[in-house]
């Protein structure tokens, strides 16, 4: 027999509580010798063996519950007349969660998540004899049937990815699988880390996979194999940009931990084409950003490198890679409606080229908007109502290739929509109110933190108009009462 949970079964020295508890209690009266209790002790001395006998029964009885609620906990895996179900298993599907977070080690630095379960199925399949064992990896998705269990380390769909998983969409595709190969009795075997973002609770998805599992004719049973232990604190690293700017390479770092355990230092090691610098950096809180500069004098216009933390729980978080191009300008294009006043071109402009170098805006009405060239832009702000074809045919080719189109509300009405937006009516603040926003999103969009971490002050805008979003879209920021002020 093989356990899940082979730690817990050290609880089994609890059997011994029950025994310890009867003991004490023993302990707790005192005999004292009284001449008339000689006869009441002569009438019960033929029940005394009746008794004992009572006693240990219970106590016997209290222990083994003890014992069975610790196996269970312990999750045992049997075949034939022991395993769940009452009956032989004949298919065993391993949902197996590839993620970067699977490859975190604890107290044994060399066995990770991954490699520990893998070793934890092929002895409990070993357990289960003939059961045929067949692995839904979270990279492709697919069931693939295993030959043997012992040869799953050595599998490529077992090895480690950098990739998320879809822990839903693998669940649907097991019992698809089930059915079209009426695999009989069966049960499939979910494991994971238990990360939220790979199982996505909120999906839709989770109602059909209930739906199906209820089946009357569908003999399926679900094992959790949760691998969301934490014993060492992890840390990890990120490249969140790299850019030129004069001469130099700008590196926008990101460190992260699980749990804030105060302040410390980190080495940062930075490999840039072959030569190798290294820096302590302080880190306080459970997240900062910092800023690395390189100087390339000497080097090519193109160049690649990477950053690196010693090793700590997870490997895979421990290195970021970046590459960079050849230097050009950062052009921008502004498309403004003509009853846009100078004071807000202005504005607009100065906030499309804040100063860094090599910058470029280039001003254009939406009549001139075939001017834009699209393969040169980086960004395009679009203050005028929503374009038609083929204008907007263009613009959502240049989302897809990697640009950014930002639309601002114009003050002519459209009934044109982009990818499923459109504008609504405009709305006005009652006499001396104003549009107040509520929250938005600190790590993504246009009003996400500064590189050192410090929020934008996007509380303190007031606004005395605003013209509604209608749509299926992200929301970025919200306004008091719910509506968006930002959308994706």
């Amino acid at each position: 027999m093989t356990f899940l949970q082979q730690a817990m079964l050290w609880g089994l020295f609890a059997v011994s509580i029950p025994v310890i508890i009867h003991l004490l209690n023993r302990r707790r009266f005192r005999t004292v010798e009284w001449g008339a209790m000689q006869f009441l002790l002569k009438a019960t001395r033929d029940s005394r063996g009746k008794k004992r006998l009572k006693h240990i029964l219970i106590l016997l009885m209290r222990s083994l519950a003890v014992a069975a609620l610790v196996f269970a906990i312990a999750r045992p895996l049997a075949g034939g007349f022991f395993g769940w179900g009452g009956g032989q298993v004949e298919t065993v599907v391993l949902i197996l969660d590839r993620s970067a977070s699977m490859e975190r080690s604890e107290k044994d630095i060399q066995v990770t998540k991954r490699k520990s379960v893998l070793t934890k199925v092929a002895d409990a399949m070993n357990e289960l004899g003939a059961a045929r064992l067949v692995v839904i990896d979270s990279a492709t998705g697919q069931p693939q049937e295993v030959p043997s269990p012992d040869v799953l380390p050595e599998l490529s769909f077992t090895a480690p990815t950098d990739s998320g998983a879809d822990i839903p969409g693998m669940l649907i595709n097991s019992l698809d699988y089930l059915k079209e190969a009426k695999a009989g009795r069966s049960e499939i075997w979910v494991a994971s880390d238990l990360q939220r973002e790979n199982w996505a609770p909120e999906d839709s998805r989770w109602e059909a996979f209930r739906a199906s599992l209820s089946e009357e004719d569908f003999q399926t049973k679900v094992r959790i194999l949760a691998l969301n232990g934490r014993e060492r604190n992890d840390f990890s690293i990120r490249v969140v940009s790299a850019r030129r700017e004069s001469g130099e390479l700008v590196l926008d770092l990101e460190l992260t931990r699980e749990e804030d355990t105060g302040p410390t230092t980190v080495t940062v090691n930075v490999d840039h084409m072959g030569a190798r610098s290294g820096s302590e950096v302080a880190f306080n809180g459970q997240s900062q950003s910092f800023r690395k500069r390189i100087a390339l004098t000497g080097t090519s216009g193109q160049g690649y490198g990477w950053v690196s933390i010693t090793d700590n729980a997870n490997k895979r978080n421990n290195v970021s890679y970046y590459a960079y191009g050849d230097e050009a300008p950062a052009q921008s294009y502004l498309i403004a409606e003509s009853s846009t006043d100078e004071e807000t071109l202005k504005s607009l402009t100065t906030a499309l080229a804040p100063g860094f170098a090599n910058q470029q805006v280039i001003t254009r009405s939406p009549e001139l908007a075939y001017q834009v060239n699209f393969e040169a832009a980086s960004l395009i702000v679009w203050k005028a109502p929503i374009p038609q074809s083929p204008v907007s045919d263009q613009l959502f080719d240049f989302v897809k290739s990697g640009g950014v189109v930002l639309f601002l509300p114009p003050s002519e009405e459209s009934e044109s929509s982009f990818a499923g937006l459109s504008w609504g009516a405009v709305r006005e603040a009652p006499g001396e109110k104003y549009f107040i926003v509520k929250d938005w999103e600190r790590g993504d969009g246009a009003f996400r933190d500064a590189s050192d971490g410090s929020p934008l002050p996007i509380d303190r805008i007031r606004a005395i108009k605003r013209r509604e979003i209608s749509g299926d879209f992200t929301s970025l920021a919200n306004w008091v009462n719910g509506e968006p002020l930002l959308a994706r």
